[in-house]
């Protein structure tokens, strides 16, 4: 992956996160402990590296199954 690529891919993450902890810090407003502070960061880490792990490996897989047939039947003769 170039820099920029993972520039962009963690500035996506980071709005996501943003979203998410704006919502549930107004959910929890009457509620906000440090222990559901911990919970709720917890919780939201794990799912965004495993979201990421799982589409980065769905992707090595659509990339070896399907991309060489659907990319080589539409690039000119001149880049096959």
């Amino acid at each position: 992956m170039l820099y920029i690529e993972v520039l962009l891919l963690a500035i996506g993450l980071s709005m996501d996160s943003l979203a998410v902890s704006v919502t549930g810090g107004a959910v929890l407003k009457n509620n906000c402990t440090a222990g559901n502070i911990i919970k709720i960061a917890s919780v939201l880490g794990i799912f965004q590296a495993g979201m990421t792990v799982i589409g980065y490996t769905m992707g090595l897989g659509f990339e070896n199954t399907f991309a060489p047939s659907i990319i080589g039947s539409h690039l000119p003769s001149c880049f096959t």
